[in-house]
């Protein structure tokens, strides 16, 4: 795995929008309105080849006349001209692109070889790291970068959410904001042809903005790479995977196992988000199991938390025993003596705040109108 060159992309100090356009409802007019109206203060530069001005801002026709080597740019053309596009801004000395451009994998060159061939070409020779193609892009909003077409920002916050599915990253996003649940990091990989989830678990399990990582997985193309680099996220701060096509019953015996979080290297495995009263069974029983039981709130509570995620997987909670996990959580956090008791709070509290539907739907009932989250949840 190589965190190389990955500043570049998720804390750009310039960005370039390769293709941005006035055009109403195009890629490139969407990409250069994200990143105008997304708050971020280092300069955005828009290039196409007519010039003129683009939403309001001076553009300039290739990527030879920017006034400045862009540390990020976000590409947007054609699929025939990402190749040449990408070997001029190694030429100019960037070293990250967002490439939203889809279909290289199908188009060839003349020598033969595809589009993406040629990319992964030009990624090496210039050292560019490339994010996609064939996505969304990507939103940090601590630092106000949008460089993606997505049809809305997204709150700011402590999860990182990584995703390969375009129509999914869209859908989470949409639920994301109608739950004020805020992101420090919400990213479309696409195809993957440099930066994978490896790289991007290396690089956020040491970023301090970032509290957990969800990622959601249609397939790793570099096992090995990816194991290595989630034990070692895993160690700072919680790793929760969404394989797609995970069969239930597999996910759910995971889910019962009390060594299956280490076991996996530290990554939590579900089905779907159904399944977020499972994981926190899982964590609880883990928890419980290993701490040192010499204080009350580690003795009783862990147990205590334990015993009414248990009646709540087996649908035989209330709507009051989801209440009382909420204040065992608050009650336990940061009132033990080891590590252990105190981190078995945390990711509860954090499944209340993020997925509240998902607790009270065992439990045979509504959200209630007068629920509020655990006040330390982060």
């Amino acid at each position: 795995m190589s965190v190389r060159h990955l500043e570049a992309l998720f804390d750009p100090k310039s960005v370039a929008v390769i293709g941005a356009s006035n055009r109403a409802k195009s890629v490139g007019s969407v990409v250069m309105r994200n990143m105008l109206t997304g708050g971020f203060e280092g300069p955005v530069m828009p290039v196409n080849p007519r010039g003129g001005a683009i939403h309001g801002v001076l553009a300039y026709p290739d990527v030879n006349s920017l006034p400045v080597v862009p540390d990020l740019a976000v590409v947007c053309t054609s699929a025939q001209t990402v190749p040449s596009v990408l070997d001029d801004l190694g030429k100019r000395g960037t070293h990250a692109a967002v490439v939203l451009t889809a279909g290289l994998s199908l188009l060839t060159a003349e020598d033969g070889r595809t589009l993406q061939e040629h990319v992964v070409e030009i990624s090496r020779k210039h050292q560019i790291r490339i994010l996609g193609p064939n996505c969304i892009g990507m939103i940090v909003p601590g630092i106000g970068l949008n460089a993606s077409f997505a049809h809305k920002n997204c709150l700011p916050g402590k999860i990182a959410f990584v995703a390969q599915s375009g129509g999914l990253t869209t859908g989470v996003l949409d639920y994301a904001n109608s739950n004020d649940i805020g992101f420090s990091h919400f990213l479309s990989i696409g195809d993957m042809v440099d930066v994978d989830f490896g790289d991007i678990l290396d690089y956020l399990g040491s970023d301090p903005t970032v509290g957990s990582i969800m990622l959601y997985i249609e397939a790793v193309k570099d096992a090995r790479k990816f194991m290595s680099a989630a034990r070692a996220a895993a160690r700072n701060k919680p790793v929760l995977v969404v394989k797609a096509g995970r069969v239930a019953e597999g996910a759910r015996a995971a889910a019962s196992h009390t060594g299956s979080m280490a076991g996996s290297g530290g990554i939590i495995v579900l089905d779907d988000t159904t399944q977020i009263v499972d994981a926190a069974l899982n964590l609880a029983q883990f928890y419980a199991h290993e701490s040192c039981g010499q204080c009350t709130p580690c003795r009783e509570g862990c147990g205590w938390m334990y015993g009414i995620l248990t009646r709540l997987q087996q649908g035989e909670a209330t709507e009051a025993d989801i209440r009382v996990l909420r204040d065992l959580a608050n009650n336990i956090h940061s009132r033990t003596i080891c590590f252990f008791g105190a981190s078995a709070a945390m990711p509860v509290q954090s499944f209340l705040k993020k997925f509240p539907e998902e607790f009270f739907a065992r439990a045979g009932v509504g959200v209630p109108d007068d629920w509020r989250p655990a006040a330390s949840a982060k």
